[in-house]
């Protein structure tokens, strides 16, 4: 997935990343459920995730702005 979305960064439509956001978080509540915590959910990663979440929000918000 990380491939895939650098090498079409610029050909993906803010809702398609959108979507895409949605399932991982689907996929993540469903391993929650069943009490299985995967390795990038540990408190690093959330911090770092995070910041990166926050530049993207920034992002997009300049983006959308510029249409």
């Amino acid at each position: 997935l990380e491939s895939y979305l650098a090498t079409n960064k610029n050909n993906l439509d803010v809702l398609t990343l959108i979507d895409y956001s949605l399932q991982i978080s689907k996929a993540l509540a469903y391993l929650e459920g069943v009490k299985v915590v995967h390795r990038a959910m540990r408190e690093q990663e959330k911090l770092r995730d995070l910041t990166e979440q926050r530049a993207l929000s920034k992002s997009l918000s300049e983006h959308s702005e510029e249409r």
